[in-house]
């Protein structure tokens, strides 16, 4: 797997777990 495609699946897990994680708690909290 190429470093791009790496860091472009690493970064849309993170996304979409902040996506769910800010559904249920406050912003400043998903952001630690």
């Amino acid at each position: 797997m190429s470093a791009r495609i790496a860091g472009a699946h690493y970064l849309g897990k993170i996304v979409t777990a902040r996506g769910l994680i800010s559904g249920k708690v406050p912003d400043h909290a998903a952001a630690t």
